[in-house]
């Protein structure tokens, strides 16, 4: 007889714990104010928008990853979205806390950005409100091409 035996894993991308802990990587919420979702089989619509933390200009192709943080502190989802040309994504969330991972294209000018702890998580309640409904991603920092 054979026991197959499965440990639970959160996926992310191998570059989400690269800036863990750094205030400029973690972004800034941008709003405060509570939105209203759009109810759907015991799950709200919540459209979020992504903008430049130095522009905020609307960012297209950035990955959205949603974490839900269980009562626990652990892993209670996970689900991936990525950002239109509007820099919009409307993901389909159950109420709770999530944690937000945005993940940029390698090439791209941006850099994976965090949004966790208390103060910035992605909030969902069960009247369908939700908030914040915009998340700044960190850029890089500019090169420099001095000579010595």
């Amino acid at each position: 007889m054979f026991v197959l035996s499965f440990a639970p894993v959160m996926l992310c991308a191998s570059s989400c714990e690269l800036h863990q802990g750094s205030e400029a990587a973690r972004g800034q919420i941008v709003q405060a104010e509570w939105k209203q979702g759009t109810s759907e089989r015991n799950s709200v619509l919540a459209p979020l928008r992504i903008v430049a933390a130095d522009t905020l200009d609307p960012v297209a192709g950035i990955e959205v990853q949603t974490v839900l943080i269980g009562p626990d502190g652990g892993d209670g989802g996970f689900h991936t979205y990525v950002t239109g040309d509007d820099g919009a994504v409307i993901p389909r969330l159950r109420e709770g806390r999530y944690q937000i991972y945005l993940v940029p294209p390698e090439d791209s000018r941006f850099v994976t950005t965090q949004f966790y702890g208390t103060g910035n998580y992605l909030v969902v309640r069960d009247d369908n409100a939700y908030r914040p409904d915009e998340f700044r991603i960190a850029v890089k920092p500019p090169v420099s091409t001095g000579n010595l």
